[in-house]
């Protein structure tokens, strides 16, 4: 007799959307297959069997794991949730039917199991893809063979029964991939209005030292710098642009100052900042409910670990109180562009700053992106890089940010036009990649009646127009809410709210500005974006001071 277990989900991934939030959760639903078939002895005939069911217990696990020269391997346990799908009483499992259609006998038990919706999604992290994040549905059935008893007779059968064993335990597992997803799925993902996140940057750079004979840019015309760096709220992991709008002018410069002044252009990179972590930070167990350190391994290891849990688990001391982390950054720029965008046209752009509203000098690319790199520094441990999404982990967190620096010629007073100081300013505004989700397949239209029996002449533009699929996605409400038990139209006792006129739009068309000041204090919006401030000195021929 042989018994066989297979784990069988609804759907091969387990999507959820937007933030992770701790107070949202989903259903992960399928069934369990237990088959049942039994073998023909040497005489041709086959033996009834009959099991009784005592337990079917379906756990999903979520966990953890990373590996790096400086931590070592690490790993922590998301979540641990157990279901019971067996009745209180046994349930028998015979092979009967067996001898009418020569099949085995299969039986298939239905869970739908609560699963927390801030869970990060499946990661392959390092070499070969060995560690990251992942869960894993695992099925444990204990079954009783009631065959097996104790015979003092002498027979063939008392010494089978004699040499097996009652009870019997049978295992599956199951893979799950979770992915995240930044919206809910719609009918039409085409022309996604994603809205832009501007970040204002003031230049406040020190001053030069005591001595020092590079020429330099004075602070105080640093200081009257404004710089508007506009991105998406988040791009899409999968496309190959990004699209980034940069703004510059001056307020509050003297006119001979600003005739003085030169934009010569900018340079872009975008960087991706993997960073794996000894153990979990504070800030995430304040936010999200991992298992207590009592769950976590070694003390209750993980189900499916990688063998160096073995080494480490065996070698156990308590951590210090320093967390260790590895990282590593790269940039996920093309190959195909330098990040380089100079101005080739007239450089003083800054002349007609002094008036009393100073235009934006406004410059829009799209950057190039790539996705795999096989030059990615430390592969040796993290593995092949490649663009992700980005994500924060108890251990393994991705960051996105895009460097910008922006290079200014400043005609020196009191010297000939060929005596310039050329400096650099260098910031970073932070970007989130993220997955679109796909788009919903259109609902099949079921007409009345069949169009191709309806003289159509000159009415293909009408017919066309009236009976589109856009046109039949929305779903009608429910009958019970919109009439009562009679038929009549129900009312709605909740009145109408006043008029009120529009909003006036602000003159950024939409656009969320976030000011800033030196120091990357938030001045009017709560969003918290660490802007990275650096100087750099060139002399004439554009070596680097």
């Amino acid at each position: 007799m042989t018994v066989e277990i297979e784990i069988v989900p609804s759907s091969s991934t387990l999507d959820m959307y937007g933030k992770q939030d701790s107070f949202s959760a989903y259903s992960l639903s399928g069934h369990i297959v237990l088959t049942l078939s039994s073998s023909s002895s040497i005489f041709g005939w086959t033996r009834k069997s009959k099991l009784l069911l005592q337990s079917l217990e379906l756990t999903f696990e979520g966990c953890s794991e990373v590996c790096g020269p400086t931590i070592g391997y690490a790993a922590t346990r998301l979540c641990y949730i157990t279901q019971e799908l067996a009745p209180n009483e046994a349930l028998a499992l015979t092979d009967d039917r067996q001898e009418q259609s020569n099949e085995p006998c299969r039986w298939n038990v239905v869970f739908n199991m609560t699963v927390p919706g801030w869970l990060p999604e499946t990661t392959f992290f390092g070499t070969a893809g060995a560690f990251g994040v992942k869960y894993k549905l695992y099925a444990t059935a204990k079954l009783w063979n009631s065959e097996c008893r104790r015979d003092h007779s002498w027979s063939l059968s008392s010494l089978y029964s004699a040499l097996c064993s009652p009870e019997r335990l049978i295992n599956a597992e199951k893979s799950i991939l979770v992915r995240r997803f930044v919206s809910e799925p719609s009918f039409s993902n085409e022309n996604i209005d994603i809205p832009n996140a501007t970040f204002y940057i003031n230049p406040q750079v020190n001053a030069p030292a005591e001595g020092s004979s590079t020429p330099h840019i004075p602070v105080d015309t640093w200081s009257k710098i404004q710089i508007l760096a506009t991105v998406p709220e988040y791009t899409n992991v999968e496309d190959d642009e990004l699209p980034f709008t940069f703004r510059i002018r001056t307020k509050g410069l003297a006119p001979e100052e600003g005739k003085r002044l030169q934009f010569m252009g900018f340079s872009v990179n975008v960087l991706q900042r993997e960073k794996c972590r000894e153990r979990v930070t504070e800030d995430f167990k304040a936010w999200y409910p991992i298992p207590p350190p009592l769950q976590q391994p070694p003390l209750l290891p993980l189900r499916d670990s990688h063998q160096l849990s073995y080494l480490y688990d065996s070698l156990y001391v308590p951590l210090p109180q320093d967390d260790g982390a590895d990282s590593r950054v790269f940039s996920v720029l093309s190959s195909a562009s330098n990040g380089k965008y100079e101005i080739e046209d007239d450089t003083r752009v800054f002349s007609n700053d002094s008036e009393d509203s100073p235009s934006w000098y406004t410059l829009k690319c799209s950057i190039p992106i790539a996705h795999v790199f096989q030059d990615a520094p430390s592969s040796e441990w993290a593995g092949d890089g490649k663009l992700r999404p980005t994500i924060s982990g108890p251990l393994l967190s991705i960051r996105h940010q895009i460097s910008v620096e922006v290079t200014l010629d400043y005609d020196l007073p009191n010297s000939d036009s060929s005596t310039r100081a050329r400096e650099a300013f260098m910031f970073s505004v932070p970007l989130r990649f993220e997955r679109i989700p796909p788009r919903l397949p259109l609902p099949e239209i079921s007409p009345l009646f069949a169009i191709e029996s309806i003289p159509l002449t000159g009415l293909e533009p009408v017919l066309s127009l009236l009976l589109t699929p856009a046109d039949y996605a929305p779903v009608l409400p429910a009958y019970s809410t919109l009439f009562d038990i009679n038929g009549d139209r129900k009312i709605d006792p909740t009145p109408l709210p006043l008029y009120s006129p529009p909003e006036e739009s602000s003159p950024s068309s939409g656009e969320q500005v976030l000011a800033y000041t030196s120091d990357c204090t938030t001045i009017t919006d709560e969003k918290v974006c660490d802007l990275s401030y650096g100087r750099a000195s060139y002399d004439l021929d554009g070596q680097t001071a």
